[in-house]
């Protein structure tokens, strides 16, 4: 009976090398796997009867409260950026303010000049 023999025409030093270049790559695809960003959240906050409403990169801010206080929304974003603010500057007029982020919005807050804010929303 007929065996066939398994050749290669890469020479033995070249296949360790080979080798070991495939395993560097797996290794790189794995890192870079597990540092995914953080997901985005969606969902709204209420303090009193101001609120934010926040879902993925679209922030809106709401006051709701004809006391002369400013309402705002703070937030912080998946690229690690902080304290970013979003004002209700027009006071209690039914309309309220919204913008776009750079990038998905991590957590957010509904915040009130004077009176404090609502707990983080992740």
């Amino acid at each position: 009976m007929f065996t066939a023999q398994r050749t290669s025409r890469i020479p033995a030093g070249a296949r360790t090398s080979v080798r070991m270049a495939v395993v560097a790559l797996g290794a790189l695809a794995v890192a870079a796997l597990g540092a995914a960003p953080a997901s985005a959240v969606t969902g709204s906050k209420a303090h009193g009867d101001d609120y934010a409403y926040v879902d993925g990169r679209y922030v809106y801010v709401y006051d709701g409260e004809r006391d002369g206080n400013g309402v705002y929304a703070e937030y912080d974003l998946v690229n690690g950026q902080t304290g970013n603010r979003l004002w209700d500057g027009t006071g209690h007029d039914n309309v309220g303010n919204s913008t776009w982020a750079s990038v998905d919005v991590k957590r957010f807050r509904v915040c009130e000049d004077h009176k404090g804010c609502s707990s983080w929303k992740s």
